[in-house]
């Protein structure tokens, strides 16, 4: 499974959940024929009954791709992303790849958040 447009954001490959359900994040980015400041996840969910499509809109556009009906697009704030271990501050001096993972990781995250923030901003103009 890989993501096949879309902005490249450190949500991507992030577990999620959304109230009891659990998945995948294999698309972080604007959906066709939606308001194109609304950033959308592209789930795969574990219990493939809780989907509604494999990552391809009706329109033929594929944005992500897994099990039939196992996926569906939630905006992204109303998800819990679930951080992962590479992505927690290391407790114990890491290696000079770790850390320059996780640099990159955070620095990815900063750049979502004032993307966001830029969103906001030009919304409210």
């Amino acid at each position: 499974m890989s993501t096949t447009t879309g902005v490249s954001l450190s949500g991507i490959n992030s577990r999620c959940k959304r109230g009891p359900d659990m998945g995948t994040v294999l698309y972080v980015g604007p959906l066709e024929g939606r308001d194109p400041s609304e950033i959308w996840a592209g789930v795969c969910w574990d219990d493939p009954s809780r989907g509604k499509h494999n990552g391809t809109l009706k329109s033929g556009k594929k944005y992500f791709e897994c099990r039939d009906n196992a996926g569906s697009f939630v905006l992204l704030d109303k998800l819990e992303l679930i951080p992962s271990a590479a992505a927690a501050p290391p407790s114990k001096p890491a290696a000079p790849q770790q850390q320059q993972q996780y640099q990159q990781q955070q620095q990815q995250q900063q750049q979502y958040q004032q993307q966001q923030q830029q969103q906001q901003q030009q919304q409210q103009q």
